[in-house]
């Protein structure tokens, strides 16, 4: 080939160095802070997560089916799902909030670290009122159950209270792994298809 291009050692050290120069920017502008401050005042970081335990809850919570019903069309009948059911909108949304609960469950005991406990609040280990003050809201506490189980509840009562604070773990995860919401579909659809 006639149109062939010769580049010296020095043209190839620039470019080089301009690509690295470029890698390194995109680096940089995809580095994300490690942690958030939640609502309580804690200071939590993500860390990762095995796939295998999100799978579990999906499969723990199988989506609802749609019960049927007959349609007549051009003198047959035929059976179609019926999504519209308000019995079947209920469980869907009770299925929803039962693998979000799941999820959150996870993300407190797998999937964060505190780095920072606020003033005048306490770690796990050091706070002995939390359970008094569940029970005295009538709100049963795991007393017998194993320290996982214990610091799960103290962490969504005490750490995560609120709804908003549960995502914004969840956000910072999904920042920190770089995962993208049509990577969590793409999931969902596949932790689905488990039937």
């Amino acid at each position: 080939m006639s149109d062939d291009v010769k580049l010296s050692p020095q043209d190839i050290q620039e470019i080089n160095e301009k690509v690295g120069e470029a890698t390194e920017e995109q680096a940089v502008k995809k580095e994300v802070k490690n942690e958030v401050t939640l609502s309580s005042g804690y200071v939590v970081r993500s860390m990762p997560i095995p796939d295998g335990l999100f799978m579990k809850i999906y499969e723990r919570f199988p989506e609802p089916k749609p019960p049927k019903i007959d349609r007549v069309d051009g003198g047959k009948t035929f059976q179609e799902e019926n999504r519209d059911d308000p019995e079947y909108q209920d469980a869907v949304s009770k299925n929803r909030m039962a693998i979000a609960e799941g999820m959150a469950r996870v993300e407190a005991l797998k999937g964060t670290e505190i780095i920072s406990v606020p003033e005048g609040a306490f770690s796990f280990e050091d706070d002995k009122e939390w359970m008094e003050e569940l029970e005295s809201l009538s709100i049963p506490v795991p007393r017998t159950a194993s320290r996982s189980a214990r610091y799960i509840e103290w962490f969504l009562y005490r750490v995560a209270p609120r709804w908003e604070d549960r995502n914004l773990i969840q956000d910072l995860r999904m920042a920190v792994e770089h995962i993208s919401e049509e990577e969590i579909t793409q999931a969902e659809a596949t932790f689905r298809d488990t039937d």
